[in-house]
């Protein structure tokens, strides 16, 4: 599973990590935003056997933490192992927001780092974790960085089947699920297509 992401594209402009341990990083964080977890851990712990003081991969287990109980350890726990003077401005950005008390420093967070990172994908990613059910925001998410966009287009079929991105139709969903796949080698658009055909009635097309 360690080379499924290897060659995904840079979420963070600039890491803290050294070169190999950062597309390795980068590569766990396109996971976690593809809600694939368990791929997205073991990257992140991957990268940082090779640059122990990787703030991207420490971050991204530290944002998984709370979604996995088996881990040990809470997210306030690791955040306070984490040295905040090396990390880089996008990765402070993720550690502030991890940290922020509630939604609306969360929301001031995404709100100041947008107007200063404008050019980073994964702070633009930030605000889709604000409020997932926003459909309108991953159209303009794909325009802005197409070639980051497989989680994107993956939520956008889910726009269409829910009625919030025009009218509900299978067939234009499952472009937006063959987008994804074009840019993401990973288990979740399968899952997603799986989920829209069994909504449909089609149960032994979904199993397939």
């Amino acid at each position: 599973m360690l080379f499924s992401g290897m060659f995904s594209q840079e979420y963070f402009l600039k890491t803290s990590c050294n070169k190999k341990a950062s597309e390795i990083a980068n590569a766990a964080v396109e996971h976690m935003l593809n809600l694939e977890m368990p791929i997205a851990l073991g990257m992140a712990k991957a990268a940082l056997v090779l640059d122990e003081d990787c703030g991207c991969a420490q971050l991204t287990v530290s944002a998984i933490s709370s979604n996995n109980g088996e881990m040990g350890g809470s997210r306030s726990q690791k955040l306070n192992d984490i040295n905040v003077a090396s990390l880089t401005d996008e990765e402070r950005v993720w550690y502030n927001y991890q940290s922020a008390a509630d939604r609306d420093e969360r929301q001031r967070i995404v709100e100041s780092a947008e107007s200063k990172h404008p050019d980073s994908p994964f702070v633009a990613a930030l605000r889709a974790n604000l409020n997932p059910m926003n459909f309108a925001f991953y159209p303009e998410y794909a325009k802005k960085f197409p070639s980051h966009a497989s989680f994107a287009y993956n939520m956008m079929s889910y726009g269409i089947m829910y009625g919030q991105l025009g009218e509900v139709d299978y067939t234009e969903a499952s472009k937006y699920i063959d987008k994804s796949l074009e840019l993401h080698d990973g288990p979740n658009a399968f899952d997603s297509n799986a989920e829209h055909l069994a909504s449909l009635g089609r149960y032994e097309d979904a199993l397939q």
